[in-house]
């Protein structure tokens, strides 16, 4: 088997959604996604020369040859290989006619949870908050996750400065204690600051948000700081989620010793 095309595609909606298409000379095909947005679908054809006419199940050594030959070893590279690797399994799978979950050891459950992402709800009061909540919980969801970042803008005292104001934090606890009491004591709730907060600031925050029982805080602070984030991670007993910009096996070595 030979691979004979590579195609990348992209959907827009609020994101730009990335896919990979890899056809054979025996008609089967692989599809995978890269992460969203733009340019990613450029970089994915710019690694057809080197897989057109290989073998799709050397899946090994055609990663390896793509990260040798990436002018870019980082996020929006490393996006487009790893849409290639995802199709290039979704193929293998195909191949011996099994899920590709048997191929990387079996599968340990026969669902998955998710989570409604509502996003700042709708609009950042309480009860925009409470309202997105309820319609969480109504569409069957058992865990929610809110952006508290940029939720209480009006009361920044420095645009540019990391460090939230008393009145940002007590609004900030407001549509947290709106949406808790909305979803009930039973729906898992999380919260994300896409790494815009101080190390202070986000202890702060996450001491103010400890009644809540959150499921997880992501991203308090910056994701490239390891040491900032075990720094709030140690001050609090909600757990923390982070590191979905980490690249590559060696990429997680300073998260995991920190």
């Amino acid at each position: 088997m030979k691979i004979a095309d590579v195609k990348a595609m992209t959907l827009k909606g609020y994101k730009q959604w990335n896919y990979v298409q890899i056809e054979t000379d025996e008609g089967l095909t692989g599809i995978g996604e890269a992460h969203p947005g733009a340019g990613i679908a450029e970089i994915i054809l710019q690694f057809k020369q080197i897989l057109v006419g290989a073998d799709p199940r050397n899946i090994e050594p055609l990663y390896n040859h793509m990260i040798g030959a990436a002018s870019n070893r980082y996020a929006i590279g490393l996006s487009a290989i790893g849409g290639i690797e995802t199709a290039l399994w979704d193929l293998l799978g195909k191949s011996l006619g099994v899920p590709v979950y048997q191929l990387l050891g079996g599968k340990y459950r026969d669902r998955i949870r998710l989570y409604a992402d509502v996003g700042h709800g709708k609009g950042n009061t309480p009860e925009g908050w409470a309202q997105r909540a309820r319609e969480g919980v109504a569409d069957g969801y058992q865990a929610i996750k809110f952006d508290i970042d940029n939720s209480a803008n009006e009361l920044k005292q420095d645009a540019v400065n990391r460090e939230l104001s008393t009145a940002e934090l007590q609004k900030m606890t407001s549509l947290v204690a709106a949406a808790r009491e909305a979803a009930g004591g039973e729906i898992d709730i999380s919260l994300d600051c896409h790494s815009l907060l101080s190390v202070h600031s986000a202890m702060k925050l996450s001491e103010l948000l400890e009644p809540f029982d959150l499921m997880f805080l992501e991203d308090p602070v910056p994701n490239d700081n390891v040491e900032a984030m075990a720094k709030v991670s140690t001050a609090t007993s909600i757990p923390i989620c982070t590191v979905d910009f980490l690249f590559l096996r060696d990429g997680f070595i300073e998260m995991i010793q920190t």
